[in-house]
């Protein structure tokens, strides 16, 4: 197969659950067929060639630049005029338009990937070739459930606005693609709900790793590391339903846990900090901040805690988890970063409540490594014998292989 990858952003470092994702199924699918990938982003040489040594069967074929923040106010305003979800404008422009449309003038493709929702939106330049659309979650779903965690306020209202455009968009539009991937059967009923034609497809989410042992304790950069206690936090702060608990986890609970264990050190990988969030983590002792690592698996490996506190979030597995879990590294998170797999509380990771829950645990974990060991051999079990990329990835492979039939059996009864 030949397959186009339409991407919100570049998939290396695979340091966010999106981006994982997607770095996941191209390194399957990369082995057996042609993969192309068209994203927004900003790429220098050192990422380009970090990420041809990873995957040296994908083709970039061009990054387009990201809209200016005036463009993506002014689509955003006119995205509203026209019911479409605000956040479209982030991931539109007319150089990513008409390069696509040369793209698909110029090669044939047997299928096209169209990455989460906001992707969707170039879906009538691909009507010649089949397609995959890959959003993950019931995004409104995830937008309603993030506006009723929230108290009264313009991001509240934001968020419902956005979650209503985003179900009227979904209604309208994803019968139009052969194929619709979820991770969960949550999503895919609630999409059913609101169109039985959309055909809504359970795929979880996949771990990098295919069945290895490569924990903390075998990790030469972890033996290689100063003897320190270290806790990794990735994410995304462009979402509050994660950045607001790392920003709560630095404010409340680390000084507490640092007061009862001083040889811990805190390190939050993430992008677009904001200015209140950074003025925080700056002024924060033993914590380090990092925009950018050359390798997420190893940089993970070295953390002897990895925090997961998203407040709320998709009904599925999250990536950042089993990632961590696959790489047999103990999780300390909330019922939320568990969701989605078969997790039993302190056997495969340790799951608090509350920030006081959440302190007493760090500090449990902190002081005893049997229980990290314990912690992270369970989770290691659970990654791999459910979502490793030798199980997972041959449901990818297939779901591609469906959309392509269901596309010419659809050409075919049509002429």
């Amino acid at each position: 197969m030949r397959i186009l990858f339409l991407l919100p952003d570049f998939p290396f470092p695979a340091s966010t659950g999106g981006k994982l994702k997607v770095f996941n199924i191209l390194k399957y699918m990369s082995l057996s067929h042609r993969c192309d990938i068209l994203c927004f982003g900003k790429v220098d040489e050192t990422q380009a060639t970090s990420f041809h040594l990873e995957l040296p069967n994908v083709n970039i074929l061009e990054v387009i630049p990201p809209p200016t923040a005036l463009k993506k106010r002014l689509f955003g305003v006119l995205n509203l005029l026209r019911l479409l979800p605000p956040s479209f404008a982030a991931f539109f422009s007319y150089q990513y338009l008409n390069t696509l449309r040369r793209i698909l003038a110029d090669h044939t493709y047997d299928v096209i990937h169209y990455d989460i929702i906001n992707m969707a939106q170039y879906v009538t330049c691909g009507e010649r070739f089949a397609s995959v659309h890959s959003p993950n979650d019931a995004t409104s779903l995830v937008y309603f459930d993030v506006a009723k965690d929230l108290r009264w306020s313009i991001k509240k209202v934001y968020s419902l606005i956005s979650a209503v455009f985003l179900q009227r968009f979904e209604k309208k539009n994803y019968h139009l693609f052969n194929k619709i991937h979820v991770v969960s059967l949550q999503d895919a009923n609630y999409l059913l709900r609101l169109d039985s034609d959309i055909d809504a497809v359970v795929i979880p989410i996949s771990t990098g790793q295919i069945g290895a042992r490569v924990g903390h304790n075998n990790s030469v950069l972890s033996q290689a590391a100063p003897k320190k206690l270290k806790i990794i936090c990735t994410g995304s702060f462009e979402n509050h339903a994660i950045a607001d608990p790392i920003y709560d986890f630095v404010s409340v609970v680390w000084p507490r846990v640092k007061g009862l264990v001083p040889e811990a050190e805190l390190v939050i990988l993430g992008k677009n900090i904001p200015t209140h969030m950074m003025l925080l983590f700056r002024s924060t002792p033993n914590l380090e901040i990092l925009t950018w690592v050359d390798d997420y698996s190893a940089f993970l490996a070295t953390a002897d805690v990895v925090l997961v506190p998203d407040r709320v979030g998709p009904n599925g597995a999250k990536t950042r988890t089993l990632e961590a879990m696959s790489l047999e590294l103990s999780v300390l998170g909330t019922q939320t970063a568990f969701s989605g797999m078969p997790f039993i509380n302190q056997q495969h990771g340790f799951l608090y409540t509350t920030l006081d829950e959440c302190t007493e645990a760090m500090v449990t974990l902190l002081r005893d490594s049997a229980m990290r060991d314990r912690l992270a051999a369970g989770g290691h079990q659970l990654a791999v014998e459910n979502f490793s990329l030798d199980i997972i990835g041959p449901k990818y492979e297939q779901l591609y292989r469906d959309a392509i039939i269901k596309f010419n059996t659809r050409n075919f009864i049509e002429k």
